[in-house]
């Protein structure tokens, strides 16, 4: 329980880190270049192996019923910082639907929420 929980605090400066150092440079649609501006779906996912430790193929792992927190965290992170489409996603890490995506955004979102020290 303690390693679990000492995981989620790195995991949780790895967030704030990445939204510190792009929240300026946040997405906005209406200006052609700010996916330019945004960190590249690789290096979001070389980072979240980083910090978890896993190989990249592991976040590509789907099975029924078993967590994968490190594809979570990649996907919650694809998807707030760069913006892409949930199908798209979906499809980078062999998940069959969409909502599939949008749970793993919300489970992490909703982590988030609950543990306060998480979200600094």
């Amino acid at each position: 329980m303690i390693g679990s929980n000492l995981r989620l605090t790195y995991v949780a400066i790895f967030i704030s880190d990445i939204k510190a150092r792009f929240s300026e440079k946040k997405l906005d649609r209406q200006i052609p270049a700010a996916k330019s501006l945004t960190p590249d779906i690789e290096d979001i996912t070389a980072q979240v192996c980083r910090i978890y430790k896993v190989d990249s193929k592991q976040l590509s792992h789907v099975r029924c019923g078993i967590k994968n927190e490190p594809r979570d965290v990649a996907i919650y992170l694809i998807r707030i910082l760069y913006g892409e489409t949930l199908m798209r996603i979906g499809s980078r890490f062999n998940m069959n639907t969409y909502c599939s995506v949008s749970s793993a955004v919300l489970r992490i979102k909703d982590k988030l929420d609950r543990d306060r020290k998480l979200a600094r």
